[in-house]
């Protein structure tokens, strides 16, 4: 699995954007979990934080999946958006999906050592590894794509973006090759497909999630929405496929005492995505400033209509987000989540 080049760079400074997003992060899902309603419109079934001195992972089981997503945490720092501006912290979050190893057909999507991987020891009852066996899996396995999220609370927005690839297809780069005491069975010949794992479907339905989540919390719809993508290169030319991108902007309204100047046009916040569009030679799918009048693809017109969601205000979810701090956002003080089955 291609690791992506990584646009992150630490400013000088004494907080800690690792710790803030963990935070951040953390007690929006605490806020949101009990909350019937709220857990129906993200489609989450349940979500725990396993205490691992080595990552920062979430797990979470969608009620239309029948494996269970991993939102892990691997980089983070401090971007200052505008000149006059608090810098936000913002974090990129590998997304892993960990297949059911019955009745599910993205296991068959897997290399073959994800398989091995999947079928072993090092994995437990609930389908997620293992607290002592986290170090025994490769960093890259069973990625499907990653999500950046970045909160610019002195400029009143946040930014989501999703990327991935259509499919992730591997090559074996040797034979494959399994060994008995009486007989060697060869299971892949060199550059055969080793993976072929759907990329995009299973990341959006992550992104998905983590979108209404966030118009949930802030009560508020998205005001900006690009989704792009561009071909990208295999092995061969029959592996050539598409890596998808879908960027949206989220106002965080609440009160601020002060608050920095910030171009009000959408298009000026989207500029960037769409300059990164051009330069990788890629094409525009859907530019949304305004919710879309008919059902798009990847596009959920229920991200427009969480906040005016009668049944959430009905389930007495305004007063738990209450409990939001006087920035703008979940507080950030240490919290975890257990899995919740109902």
């Amino acid at each position: 699995m291609p690791h992506e080049t990584s646009s992150f760079h630490a400013l000088p400074s004494c907080r800690d954007p690792l710790a803030e997003l963990q935070g951040v992060i953390a007690n929006l899902f605490m806020i949101l979990m009990p909350s019937s309603p709220a857990r129906k419109k993200m489609r989450l079934a349940g979500i725990s934080q396993p205490i691992l001195p080595q990552a920062t992972v979430w797990y979470l089981w969608r009620d239309d999946f029948p494996g269970v997503f991993a939102l892990e945490l691997g980089e983070a720092d401090l971007h200052q958006a505008c000149e006059n501006s608090r810098p936000g912290p913002r974090g990129r979050f590998w997304v892993k999906y960990y297949p059911a190893m019955e009745q599910d057909p993205l296991f068959d999507g897997l290399s073959l050592q994800e398989q091995a991987l999947r079928i072993s020891p090092l994995f437990d009852e609930t389908g997620t590894p293992n607290l002592d066996s986290w170090e025994d899996i490769p960093e890259a396995a069973f990625v499907v794509g990653y999500i950046e999220v970045e909160f610019q609370e002195d400029l009143g927005w946040v930014r989501v973006e999703g990327t991935a690839r259509d499919f992730w297809k591997v090559r074996s780069p040797a034979p494959v090759d399994v060994r008995s005491a009486d007989k060697t069975v060869r299971l892949l010949e060199a550059g055969e497909l080793d993976r072929d794992m759907p990329g995009w479907p299973v990341l959006w339905a992550m992104l998905d999630s983590l979108v209404t989540a966030l118009g949930l919390f802030y009560a508020t719809p998205p005001t900006g929405c690009l989704l792009w993508h561009a071909d990208t290169g295999g092995e061969s030319a029959k592996d050539i496929t598409s890596e998808r991108h879908l960027v949206l902007h989220l106002p965080c309204p609440l009160p601020r005492k002060e608050r920095a100047s910030v171009p009000e046009d959408i298009f000026a916040l989207l500029e960037p995505d769409l300059d990164e569009c051009a330069r990788q030679g890629g094409h525009e799918d859907w530019l949304l400033v305004q919710p879309p009048s008919e059902r798009l693809p990847w596009i959920n017109l229920l991200w427009w209509q969480t906040a005016t969601d009668q049944d959430l205000n009905e389930a007495g979810l305004c007063c738990l987000l209450g409990q939001h701090d006087g920035n703008g956002s979940p507080n950030t003080a240490d919290s975890g989540s257990e899995r919740d089955e109902s």
